[in-house]
């Protein structure tokens, strides 16, 4: 995929004109088709809001430099591309997927890029820019695609090697080619349709297959390579149709699971779990104090922690995140953080920066990308607490640039945006521990997913999330994680949250929670992570006695890659 490319419009404007290369960055060959070339706009510092309908553009010449180092209408060919609405990611991210015709021959692009009304009304021209068009010496063909693929040309060589097979056989490989052309050509071909045509061309390589084995007619080893390259490349276009256009994918799936103070540590069950739905781990680390107003954080023992990291990623599983919780010595995760307010904030700050520090070195050290450096401390998050925490952070960037910071706001915060919601100044991904009503009465079989996804958007509990989501992204120019959302398994657990219910575990109304959660989160350009809390009861989505639906769509969306 090409690299990404920021540029602000207010450049040009401030006079700085010159032309940008960026060829190592970006380049193609010619005859090239659908190429990705992505591109992050500013507009003084601030992401692209895409105003007035603008979309991306790119027009110039493609050929020979003049003896000025550009290219004309007089030593090359004029190029265009005028994008849409579509090609807009978010955040002001633009991905172009630029059609052969921009690279009709081998050369240099020498243009300009930017935005402009699909009309040509109005543009907002960023730099001229250059980059290398190669001459890839493709094939060229009439009525086929622009250039022969390497799985067109092993498709090719097969057909000389199988030239003894009877015409039975010639045809059974050429359902085979069809198949995979379809695969290549036709983007909006049904996703059911093609698995059955999966299965028929693996039933007719089998019948092949058998005919050769039989006639002794191609030697098995070339045969197992054809058919194993046919098959891995089919299944790979599968998976990248299903990718649907406009749908957001998350780069952070993550499971919560706590590492106590007290205890063994994070079991193998919860462990093997996380591993099963294709999961990485948020890992919540308990640190202590003695009552509500404590202001000295007691963390646990480096080997403790060591050990447990160590054993987590000996058994496969990734640590993505960090995440340590204030809690009362002696017990697990008891106390009310929202109500947590120190004694002496000075102490506790000093306290705290030193803590957070210490855990960026533990993230440092084990590759974990993500620290959370606090969760639900309302009364620490007063606004004239907001530069301790810029503290905190400018501290642990200037140490470990490269570590993500994030801070995980309980409701009240999150909504207080311009109070104790500028917390966001002092991370990279702004943190939210989301758990909405889903509907408004009780679960069962009649409530449809479009009922649930609109927990969402509309007030069932004093929250609108979405809209909070994009009101901080629209503020603070920061992506989302859901630092934790989750559901009980029961039933009622989708109208409100519950304490421990007694009775049977009911798993589908959380499956139903989380099913939700993912497709009104797969809407949502702005939300790139996700924590699922959690492992332990009574949020737990496994049973002992069985496999439960909560699992089975945890590992639909995780490990099949739909969200």
């Amino acid at each position: 995929m090409a690299a990404l490319i920021t540029l602000d419009t207010q450049k040009q404007q401030n006079g700085v004109s010159e032309a940008f290369n960026i060829q190592e960055l970006f380049n193609a060959r010619v005859g090239d088709e659908q190429v990705p070339f992505s591109v992050k706009f500013l507009e003084r510092g601030k992401a692209q809001q895409f105003e007035d309908g603008l979309v991306p553009f790119m027009s110039g010449f493609v050929g020979n430099l003049d003896d000025d180092g550009k290219v004309t209408a007089e030593t090359g060919e004029p190029v265009s591309y005028t994008g849409s609405r579509d090609d807009i990611v978010g955040l002001g991210m633009v991905k172009m997927n630029l059609p052969g015709m921009m690279f009709p021959q081998e050369g240099y692009f020498y243009g300009f890029l930017g935005l402009e009304t699909p009309d040509h009304s109005k543009r907002v021209s960023t730099f001229s820019v250059w980059f290398h068009v190669y001459n890839g010496n493709p094939d060229m063909f009439v009525n086929k695609e622009p250039f022969r693929s390497e799985l067109q040309k092993e498709l090719d060589y097969a057909e000389l090697l199988i030239k003894q097979v009877d015409e039975d056989g010639k045809a059974k490989l050429k359902e085979l080619e069809d198949m995979v052309n379809d695969l290549i050509t036709d983007k909006n071909i049904d996703l059911g349709l093609l698995e059955s045509r999966m299965s028929t061309a693996e039933g007719n390589l089998k019948i092949l297959e058998d005919k050769i084995k039989a006639d002794g007619l191609l030697t098995l080893a070339e045969f197992e390579e054809f058919k194993n390259q046919i098959m891995l490349d089919a299944t790979n276009r599968i998976g990248e149709l299903e990718k649907i256009v406009g749908r957001n994918y998350l780069t952070y799936k993550t499971i919560s699971s706590t590492l106590y103070s007290i205890g063994d540590g994070i079991s193998d069950d919860n462990i093997n779990a996380i591993l099963r739905v294709g999961g990485t781990l948020a890992m919540p680390i308990m640190v202590t104090v003695t009552s509500s107003t404590d202001p000295n954080i007691v963390m646990q023992s480096d080997d403790r922690v060591q050990q447990n990291i160590d054993h987590i990623k000996g058994k496969g599983l990734e640590i993505t995140m960090l995440k340590p919780h204030i809690g009362l010595a002696g017990g697990y995760d008891g106390l009310n953080r929202a109500t947590y307010e120190p004694s002496d904030f000075d102490v506790f700050f000093k306290n705290w920066k030193g803590v957070m520090l210490h855990y960026a070195e533990t993230c440092n050290a084990n590759g974990i990308p993500i620290l959370c450096i606090g969760c639900e401390q309302e009364k620490c998050t007063d606004p004239k607490y907001i530069a301790n925490w810029v503290d905190i952070y400018q501290s642990i960037k200037a140490k470990y640039p490269n570590l993500l910071i994030t801070y995980a706001m309980e409701g009240n915060e999150a909504k207080d945006i311009d109070g104790h919601g500028q917390i966001a100044q002092a991370v990279d991904l702004v943190g939210i521990n989301a758990y909405p009503n889903y509907i408004n009465k009780d679960y069962d079989d009649s409530v449809t997913q479009d009922e649930l996804i609109a927990g969402w958007y509309f007030e069932q509990d004093g929250n609108h999330y979405m809209d909070m989501f994009d009101n901080y992204v629209e503020k603070y120019d920061k992506p989302i994680f859901v630092t934790e959302t989750g559901s009980m398994p029961w039933k009622d657990g989708l109208a409100r949250l519950l304490s421990l219910q007694e009775g049977d575990q009911d798993f589908s109304g959380q499956a139903a929670a989380y099913q939700a959660t993912f497709e009104a989160f797969s809407q949502n350009p702005n939300i790139v992570g996700i924590s699922i809390w959690n492992t332990n009861a009574p949020f737990n989505f496994t049973s002992p006695s069985k496999t439960t639906e909560s699992e089975l769509v945890l590992k639909k969306y995780f490990k099949g890659g739909l969200i």
